[in-house]
């Protein structure tokens, strides 16, 4: 299994992200960058504007060979009253992640939770800004922040 980046989407206004966003986003696709040299990786967003903006923000940015993905299965919101399924998303990111590494832009529920379903050792609850990311390395049974 490759890594997974869970990336929580930057900021937004009206449900699209703002000139502010955009910056928080192109600056975390330069972190990212080094650590992917010659690895095959998709980028995979929430089926929510905020979230699908900010993926195309980063498939702009990095040298993705794989097309972007947009999926309902990776958007929960208290607010809209739709609960996280962290079992479906992560049987679906794991199909994903068999082959490439995956970034996958997604909302604060998940963010918290996927986490600690792959690595049971991980925090139960995982806090990140808008525009940072934690990398999932099931083989190795790290977290990594960037931030």
């Amino acid at each position: 299994m490759h890594e997974i980046f869970l990336i929580r989407y930057a900021e937004y206004e009206n449900g699209h992200i703002t000139a502010q966003g955009i910056k928080t986003m192109q600056r975390l696709a330069f972190k990212l960058k080094p650590s992917l040299e010659g690895s095959t990786f998709q980028i995979v967003a929430a089926e929510v504007d905020r979230a699908m903006e900010s993926a195309e923000i980063l498939a702009q940015e990095l040298p993705t060979p794989l097309p972007l993905e947009v999926t309902p299965l990776l958007y929960a919101a208290e607010e809209d009253g739709r609960e996280p399924d962290i079992q479906a998303a992560a049987t679906f990111l794991s199909s994903l992640s068999e082959k490439n590494s995956v970034f996958v832009i997604l909302s604060r529920e998940y963010i918290e939770a996927l986490p600690h379903y792959f690595l049971s050792e991980a925090p139960e609850k995982v806090s990140l800004q808008r525009g940072e990311a934690v990398k999932i390395n099931k083989q190795r049974h790290i977290l990594e922040f960037i931030r």
